[in-house]
C-alpha cells in the first residue's frame, strides 16, 4: 500500500478517516473487533477479542509507514500484541469465515470453542495470512526482531495448509495450493495467490529458500487452475461439467 498509493491524497485521507475509527474503537486488550452496528456504530459482542484484528495491524503499519503518525504505530503495536498474546500460541485463528461463511455454525460448533474431535480452535487461513503480513510491516517500520520471529510462526502455521501432493480424489491438480480454513472442505483457494507474495516477503528478509519454493508453487497452482485450454485438466474437467448442465 505505500508504494501504491502514496501519490493518491483521496486515497490518503480516507484510509486515515478509518485508522481514526480503528484507535476509537481498540479494546484494552489490544483487539479490534470485527462487528460495530449499524446507526450506533457500537461494537458487536461477536468476536470482539478475535483473530480478525490481524487485518488492522497490517492496515495500521502500513499506514504509519505512509504518513509517519505515531498513533498508528502504537495502535498497531498493541493489537500486535494482542495477536502474539492470545493467537499466536492458542491457534485460535478465528474470524468471520469460521462461524458464517460458507461453514456456518452446526451442532457441536461453537463460538470460542475447540472441535470436539481433534481439540483444535476452528482457523481461518486468511487471518494468518494476515498476521504474517501484519508483523512483517512492523518489522519494517520498527526493526524489532520479536515481530519478525511472530511473523515467521505465523507464517510457518500457515505452511501447514498449504498442500504438498496432488491429491488423487480430487480432479484438477492441487499441489501448492491452500486452504480456506480447517473447518471446511476448500481446496486451492483463490487466497493461494496472496499468500505467494507474503511467503516471497519473507524469503526476502530470511533467505529461507522453502519460502520461495512455496510461493512458486502457490502461483504455480493458481495457473492450473485457470480455465484454459492449456490447462488440459482443468480445462477438459469444466467442459465436461457445462456439457452436462446443458443437457
Amino acid at each position: 500500500m505505500v508504494r501504491e498509493y502514496r501519490k493518491t491524497p483521496e486515497i490518503i485521507d480516507y484510509c486515515t478517516s478509518y485508522a481514526v475509527f480503528l484507535l476509537e474503537h481498540q479494546r484494552a486488550s489490544g483487539a479490534i473487533p470485527a462487528w460495530v452496528r449499524t446507526g450506533t456504530l457500537e461494537p458487536s459482542d461477536i468476536l470482539k477479542d478475535s483473530a480478525e484484528t490481524s487485518a488492522s495491524v497490517h492496515f495500521l503499519a502500513e499506514l504509519y509507514q505512509l504518513t509517519g503518525d505515531q498513533r498508528f504505530l502504537a495502535a498497531a503495536v498493541k493489537a500486535a500484541e494482542f495477536i502474539i498474546a492470545e493467537t499466536l500460541t492458542t491457534g485460535k485463528w478465528e474470524d468471520y469465515e469460521t462461524y458464517f461463511s460458507c461453514a456456518t455454525l452446526w451442532d457441536g460448533k461453537r463460538l470460542g470453542e475447540k472441535d470436539p474431535h481433534t481439540g483444535m480452535y476452528p482457523a481461518n487461513t486468511l487471518c494468518i495470512q494476515w498476521a504474517a503480513d501484519g508483523f512483517y510491516s512492523l518489522y519494517q517500520a520498527t526493526g524489532e526482531r520479536r515481530f519478525l520471529e511472530a511473523g515467521l510462526s505465523a507464517l510457518d502455521q500457515l505452511c501447514l495448509y498449504q498442500q504438498v501432493w496432488n491429491a488423487s480424489f480430487l480432479t484438477v491438480p492441487t499441489f501448492g495450493g491452500f486452504c480456506s480454513q480447517n473447518t471446511d472442505g476448500e481446496w486451492s483457494d483463490l487466497r493461494t495467490g496472496l499468500f505467494a507474495l507474503t511467503l516471497l516477503n519473507y524469503y526476502s528478509v530470511t533467505g529461507n529458500p522453502e519460502y520461495f519454493e512455496r510461493a512458486i508453487a502457490a502461483q504455480r497452482s493458481c495457473f492450473v487452475l485457470l480455465y484454459i485450454p492449456e490447462n488440459n485438466i482443468t480445462y477438459n474437467y469444466m467442459r465436461r461439467m457445462e456439457t452436462r448442465s446443458d443437457r
